[in-house]
């Protein structure tokens, strides 16, 4: 297993999703994803330990929102 903190940008987030896409997630949460980057422009994100899994194939299988 390794970890990295990563600055992610719109295109390497479409990256990741573009990879993912058809796996089986719950439904995407619009609201959710709005809240989360209002929270981001207003410099309230903070790391909490909650984290973005990527299998060694590229795939999101966590942190899709």
């Amino acid at each position: 297993m390794k970890f990295e903190i990563v600055k992610v940008t719109p295109a390497i987030a479409a990256k990741w999703l573009a990879k993912s896409a058809g796996k089986n997630y719950r439904k995407f949460d619009d609201k959710r994803v709005t809240k989360y980057a209002r929270a981001m422009t207003m410099g309230k994100w903070e790391l909490n330990g909650q984290t973005i899994q990527i299998n060694p194939s590229g795939v999101v299988i966590d942190g899709q929102h």
